[in-house]
């Protein structure tokens, strides 16, 4: 017989339990239909969604309804589900401790509606998980007494056919049984550590994680005790994995973890297998990825999570340097994960991954000393993807002048934009009158003054400072206006200026904002109009700027 160690009596899942139903056509048809059933009195019956007319047109009010039989309202927790599917109405969880193993015994009746009379179904039924300690295994046992192991924690058969998936917020237990939840769980890790100590002289570290939201109350919290038992000295599983999403879209989640060039489900069989082998865990993952054994790797992957595995592997594919494969690997954990947040939303480096880390595997092969790494590390995800995208799609010989030219890792980003939109857009001269340039390109001492000569230089500018003066492109070449624009010494784009019938119309700084919020360069802008004896017309420029000002600009 086995020790009792916790019980929790569930004696309601759910207020009402609900499915669609088909009954007739026009304002009562389908989907706003519903077969009830009352958990406090068993009571069926059909109810449909309230609706409100305003001037022809109908909306639907919710999911207000009161149960003929004890009039419980709908304002309490319910579950809508489809019809022939069992869901579970009340629940007893047990937890007993054997001598080899620990099992937890989950009862519950089950209730199902009848897909021609829309009448519920009662059924008793009983599923077990069973930690076998002294085999280092755990299994799952179904309703229909078929049996799996979950060690795995890829492996879906858990989540997908326990009864356990229904203790999430919408059901009653999840607040009133959430401490019961808890004490369990912490009898459960607690029995499973001694017994592991005492049967096989193993420490096992805690192996709590949070229950959290999508999965229920236990489902994730099992699996990972599950994991730990199979692999007593690997982490706990990471917060990634408790969620129904990367179930449901297994590929993105693999992708975006690095690890889309091994299956999740088989890598991780590979390590159980290692570790029941006699490897320690950090062994297992690095000979399951086909990873070199080197004491720095193993240290990463002991200190990280199971992603941290895809990680390295992506790090050692960019670069065949030792170092840089080192710093990489923590590189791609900072920028690879959540999306960055500033307004909008930018795209993780893992987003268009092949032809990323391709452009990736090229910078390094190309400017070595840990150029990969200081990309990773110093450019959002979002240029990087942009570099990627727009690399591969230049003509060899522009690809070729990038490695030749070699521009400092902060400025590929805009070299390639240029070289891009050079490509992809039809350059052509502005034709602007040499008379012209002498009257208004000149340096005032640290200050250039000059007028950009071709469509694409133009563009370039508009792309820079952020603003439209690209499309000026054809008023320049008729000669209707005349871009000037100043830099500092060191080439950097400060100031926009517009000049049409011998006056300024516009002087902008970066993203459009008049130079007079600048008061040195406005002070620069009005000197050098009055050499180009050229009038202000325009409010972007403070014209009382004073001579000090235009000292500090300088």
């Amino acid at each position: 017989m086995g020790t009792l160690l916790a019980k929790i009596v569930i004696p309601k899942m759910f207020d009402f339990i609900q499915v669609p139903v088909a009954l007739g056509e026009g304002l009562y048809k389908d989907d706003s239909i519903y077969a009830h059933y009352c958990t406090a009195c068993e009571q069926t019956f059909t109810a449909r969604w309230g609706y409100t007319r305003f001037n022809g047109w109908q909306s639907w009010d919710g999911n207000f309804f009161s149960c003929p039989g004890c009039r419980g309202s709908s304002e309490h927790k319910g579950l809508v589900h489809d019809i022939g599917v069992g869901v579970p109405e009340k629940m007893i969880l047990s937890l007993y401790e054997y001598k080899n193993h620990i099992s937890l015994r989950i009862s519950y009746t089950e209730v199902s509606f009848d897909d021609i009379r829309f009448c519920a179904i009662q059924k008793s039924c009983h599923e077990t998980v069973i930690f076998d300690v002294r085999k280092m295994k755990s299994y799952f046992e179904t309703k229909d007494a078929v049996r799996y192991e979950i060690s795995n924690p890829a492996e879906r058969e858990f989540g997908e056919h326990s009864a356990l998936k229904y203790l999430t917020h919408n059901s009653t237990a999840w607040k009133e049984n959430k401490k019961d939840f808890a004490n369990l769980l912490l009898k459960l890790r607690t029995a499973i550590s001694n017994k592991v100590k005492s049967l096989h002289g193993i420490r096992i570290k805690a192996m709590h994680v949070p229950a959290g939201n999508s999965m229920g109350a236990l489902l994730f919290p099992l699996s990972n005790i599950a994991w730990r038992l199979a692999v007593p000295d690997a982490p706990n599983l990471p917060t990634a994995f408790n969620d129904r999403s990367w179930r449901s879209d297994y590929r993105g989640f693999v992708k975006a973890h690095y690890m889309d060039k091994t299956a999740l489900e088989s890598f991780l069989e590979s390590v159980i297998s290692g570790v029941r082998a006699g490897k320690s865990y950090p062994q297992s993952v690095l000979s399951a990825m086909g990873i070199k054994d080197t004491k720095a790797f193993r240290k990463i992957i002991a200190k990280g999570s199971i992603l941290e595995a895809g990680r390295l592997k992506t790090a050692i594919g960019i670069s065949s340097d030792y170092k840089e494969q080192l710093l990489s690997a923590g590189a791609l954990a900072s920028c690879g994960g959540a999306l960055k947040s500033s307004g909008m939303q930018i795209e993780p480096i893992y987003a268009h991954s092949e032809q990323n880390l391709n452009f990736l595997k090229l910078v390094a092969d190309h400017y070595k000393n840990n150029a990969a790494y200081y990309m990773l590390k110093n450019c959002e995800s979002g240029d990087i993807t942009d570099c990627g995208q727009m690399y591969f799609k230049l003509i060899p010989e522009t690809q070729n002048l990038l490695w030749a030219e070699k521009p400092s890792i902060t400025q590929i980003h805009d070299w390639l934009v240029e070289k891009w939109d050079a490509q992809k857009n039809k350059d052509y001269s502005l034709q602007i009158p040499e008379h012209v340039v002498k009257r208004m390109a000149m340096q005032k001492d640290r200050l250039k003054f000059f007028l950009p000569g071709t469509a694409h230089e133009l563009r370039m500018v508009g792309q820079k400072l952020h603003n439209c003066v690209g499309s000026y492109a054809e008023r320049a070449l008729a000669g209707t206006c005349t871009i000037v624009t100043m830099t500092n010494d060191e080439g950097k784009l400060l100031v926009c200026i517009e000049v049409a019938g011998g006056e300024i119309r516009q002087a902008k700084l970066n993203q459009n904002r008049p130079v007079a919020r600048n008061p040195e360069l406005s002070a620069a802008v009005v000197e050098w109009a009055k050499d180009a004896k050229l009038k202000i017309n325009t409010l972007d420029i403070d014209s009382r700027s004073s001579d000090k000002e235009l000292r500090n600009a300088i």
